[in-house]
C-alpha cells in the first residue's frame, strides 16, 4: 500500500514539476546548461533549442543562453529566428552590439534584405565607426536597388576611410543613375589618388565617356587599357567600345570630307570697292546668295543696309533711359525723319535652377522635385545638391536629404552654408555620438565658424557631458558671436553647466 501510494505521489510531482526531470536543479548553472546543448547541437539543434529553452523559461533574460539558442536555430535553419534571439543577445546585453551584425547577416541570408538593412541601421546607430559594417550596409542597399542610401553610405566610408574600391563603387553606383558625368569625376578621382586601382577605373571611366559621347578621351583611354592592361578590355562588357569609337572616327573623316569638297568648289569672293559720301573707300563681297556675282548697284544697296543696321545696333545697345527722344520734325518733313526704335526692356530668361527654386517657393513640391532630378542628371552642381537637400527634408526624404547633402559638401568643401545644412540633415539621421564626429570634423575644417562652434558645445555637454569642454566652447562662441545674436541665452546655457569637468 505504502508503496503504491509512493508511487502516485513521485508521478504527480514528475507531472505537476517536469523541471525535475532532463535539466533539473544540477543543471540550474547557465554554463552547464550550454555545455550540455553544445554536445548536441549539431547531430540534434531540436535536443539542443529544448534544453536551452526549458531554462530560459525558468530563468529568463540570460544573454549568453539567447546567444545558443539563436546557433541551435541557425543551425536548424531557421535564419530568421536565429536574428530574432541575435538581436534578444544585444537587447540584454548593451555591450554586444556586435550580435547585431550576426542578426543582420541571418536575415539577409534568409531573404529578408529590408529587414537585414534597419538592424544593419540599428547597429550604425550604435556603432558609427565600424567602417567595415557601413560599408556591407552600402552593398546591401545598392544590390537592394536602394542606389542613392548606397551611395550615401559609400559616401560616408569614403570620407572617414578613403579607398580606391570604395570610390570605384560610387563612381559605378551614379553609372547606374546615368549621371555618367558625376561617375567620371569619381574615376578619375581613382587613378589620381589610387593608382594600384587603375583597371577598374579606366574601365568605369571608359563606360562614362562612352554615355557622354566624348569619344575622343574615349579613345585615349582604350589605348591605355591596351597598353597597361592586355587583356582587361576584352573580357569586359565594354569590349565594342572601339567598334564604336572607330565608327565615329569614320564619320568625322567623311564630314571632314564633304566639306572640305565643299570649300573647293566654292569660287572665290571678289571685292568692290565702295566710297563713301565722306570720302572713306570700303570693300564688299561682289558674291550674292545665289553664288553670282552682284552688280555694282547691289553691292552699294548691301553696304547702305549694314551702315543702317550697325546705326539701330548702336541704339538697341544704350540703356533705354539714355535715349532721347528725336526733336519735332515739321509735318512736310515727317516721311524723311529717322526714327530709332526704344526697345522694350526683356525679362532675363529663368535657369532651370531658377524654375526648381520658383517651383519650391510656391509650395510645388513635387514639380520642384522633378526640375531639381532633371537638372542634376544633366548638369550636377554642389548649389543644386544642396538645395535638393533642403526640399527633401521638406520633404521627409532624410536619406535622400542626407545623400544629397553629402554630395554638396564634397564638390565644395569649403562652404559653410553646405557644411550647416550637412549637419542639419545629420542630426536627423544619426545617433547623438555619430552625430558629434560629424561636428568635429566640420569644426576641423571650419574652425572660426560661429554657428559650429556652438553646436558642438551643446554636443560636449549633451553627448560626453564634457562640462569643461563644453564651457571653453561657449565661451569661443561668445568671442565671435555674430551682432544680433541672442547670445543671452547661450551665457545661460554656459552658466547652468556643472563646475569642473
Amino acid at each position: 500500500m505504502r508503496l503504491r501510494i509512493a508511487k502516485t505521489l513521485t508521478l504527480a510531482a514528475l507531472l505537476v514539476f517536469p523541471f525535475f526531470c532532463g535539466c533539473g536543479f544540477g543543471n540550474s548553472d547557465p554554463s552547464k546548461v550550454i555545455e550540455k546543448a553544445g554536445k548536441v547541437i549539431d547531430s540534434d539543434p531540436d535536443k539542443a533549442i529544448s534544453i536551452l529553452q526549458n531554462f530560459d523559461e525558468r530563468k529568463p533574460g540570460n544573454p549568453q543562453i539567447n546567444e545558443q539558442l539563436a546557433f541551435a536555430w541557425s543551425q536548424k535553419g531557421d535564419l530568421k529566428k536565429a536574428a530574432y534571439y541575435f538581436q534578444k543577445v544585444a537587447e540584454l546585453d548593451p555591450t554586444r552590439q556586435d550580435a547585431l551584425l550576426f542578426a543582420a547577416q541571418s536575415l539577409q541570408q534568409s531573404g529578408d534584405v529590408e529587414g537585414a538593412m534597419s538592424v544593419y541601421q540599428q547597429y550604425l546607430t550604435a556603432k558609427p565607426d565600424d567602417i567595415t559594417a557601413c560599408l556591407a550596409f552600402a552593398a546591401l542597399a545598392d544590390s537592394a536597388g536602394r542606389t542613392d542610401v548606397a551611395i550615401g553610405q559609400y559616401n560616408y566610408a569614403f570620407t572617414h576611410k578613403p579607398s580606391g574600391d570604395t570610390a570605384i563603387a560610387v563612381g559605378n553606383l551614379y553609372l547606374k543613375k546615368n549621371d555618367a558625368k558625376q561617375a567620371s569625376q569619381w574615376f578619375e578621382k581613382v587613378l589620381k589618388d589610387f593608382p594600384e586601382c587603375a583597371h577598374a577605373a579606366n574601365i568605369g571611366l571608359l563606360d562614362a565617356y562612352m554615355r557622354l559621347q566624348n569619344y575622343s578621351k574615349a579613345e585615349a583611354v582604350v589605348a591605355k587599357l591596351k597598353r597597361d592592361f592586355p587583356g582587361v578590355l576584352e573580357a569586359s562588357a565594354l569590349k565594342d567600345a572601339p567598334d564604336a569609337i572607330a565608327a565615329w572616327k569614320e564619320k568625322k573623316a567623311a564630314e571632314k570630307k564633304a566639306a572640305d569638297a565643299a570649300a573647293k568648289k566654292k569660287q572665290p569672293e571678289t571685292k568692290i570697292e565702295i566710297t563713301r559720301a565722306d570720302g572713306s573707300v570700303v570693300e564688299t563681297s561682289a558674291s550674292t546668295n545665289a553664288g553670282r556675282r552682284m552688280t555694282k548697284a547691289e553691292a552699294v544697296a548691301l553696304e547702305e543696309q549694314r551702315e543702317n543696321d550697325a546705326e539701330a545696333a548702336n541704339v538697341v545697345a544704350q540703356p533705354v533711359a539714355a535715349v532721347q527722344p528725336a526733336p519735332a520734325q515739321p509735318a512736310a518733313d515727317v516721311s524723311q525723319a529717322k526714327h530709332a526704335p526704344v526697345p522694350a526692356a526683356v525679362a532675363p530668361v529663368p535657369t532651370e535652377l531658377d524654375q526648381a527654386r520658383a517651383a519650391h517657393k510656391a509650395g510645388k513640391l513635387d514639380d520642384s522635385v522633378r526640375l531639381y532630378r532633371a537638372l542634376l542628371a544633366k548638369s550636377p552642381s554642389a548649389v543644386a545638391w544642396n538645395d535638393y537637400s533642403v526640399l527633401s527634408m521638406e520633404m521627409d526624404n532624410k536619406e535622400q536629404a542626407l545623400a544629397a547633402s553629402l554630395e554638396a559638401t564634397r564638390m565644395d568643401p569649403g562652404n559653410l552654408d553646405f557644411a550647416v545644412q550637412y549637419l542639419t540633415v545629420a542630426q536627423a539621421n544619426y545617433d547623438p555620438r555619430r552625430l558629434m564626429s560629424e561636428i568635429v570634423a566640420m569644426k576641423n575644417r571650419f574652425p572660426d565658424s560661429p554657428v559650429i562652434t556652438l553646436a558642438l558645445a551643446k554636443a560636449y555637454w549633451d553627448v560626453e557631458r564634457n562640462a569643461g569642454m563644453a564651457r571653453a566652447l561657449y565661451d569661443e562662441y561668445l568671442s565671435k558671436a555674430p551682432k544680433n545674436a541672442a547670445t543671452d541665452a547661450v551665457r545661460k546655457e554656459r552658466d547652468s553647466l556643472p563646475a569642473g569637468y
